[in-house]
């Protein structure tokens, strides 16, 4: 499916462009248009990192649990591009954090696949205020936890970053890497 305006002015951040194209087309903006591989203009803001773009599209009516082709929210497409702001300002409006692409992964695990430390963070220390948690345990459809995925990744860094966190990592899991 062919992109809309909308999808453009979404991923650019122009919330001029987009005020504009509210105001010519009142009846006729979809919000929840799907585009390439059925991604929303929401998907396209977060995956671009528009904060500020998501909150008005969310604000206008923009379905925030939506899912593209593959499965993948907002939020998945904030945390594959390492956009923490992005994601934390989804979680606030309500996205639901444990949702799972058609592979089984949340955006947590999304956040490991990357090798985003910064928005694996953002997840766990969202886990310490607020009451919609990410659930740390869910497994892909391999049957991983993303703490798995990351011990699989040899990744220090990151298995340092879920203890921080306050997740349980098995003593054993520094030996294996």
């Amino acid at each position: 499916m062919p992109e809309t305006a909308l999808h453009k002015i979404a991923y650019e951040g122009d919330m001029a462009g987009a005020e504009n194209l509210l105001e010519e087309n009142t009846d006729s903006v979809d919000f929840n248009a799907p585009g390439a591989q059925k991604r929303t203009p929401l998907m396209r803001a977060a995956g671009a990192g528009r904060s500020a773009m998501a909150e008005w599209l969310v604000g206008k009516g923009a379905g925030i649990n939506i899912e593209d082709a593959s499965g993948r929210t907002a939020l998945h497409w904030a945390a594959i591009a390492g956009h923490d702001e992005t994601c934390k300002k989804l979680l606030e409006m309500g996205i639901d954090p444990n949702k799972q692409t058609k592979s089984g992964m949340t955006g947590f695990h999304c956040a490991v696949d990357g090798d985003k430390v910064s928005t694996l963070g953002m997840f766990l220390d969202w886990n310490k205020a607020a009451t919609a948690k990410v659930d740390v345990n869910l497994t892909n459809t391999d049957g991983k936890t993303a703490l798995q995925m990351a011990i699989d990744k040899k990744s220090k860094v990151m298995v340092n970053k879920m203890k921080e966190g306050g997740m349980d990592v098995p003593s054993g899991a520094c030996i294996l890497m």
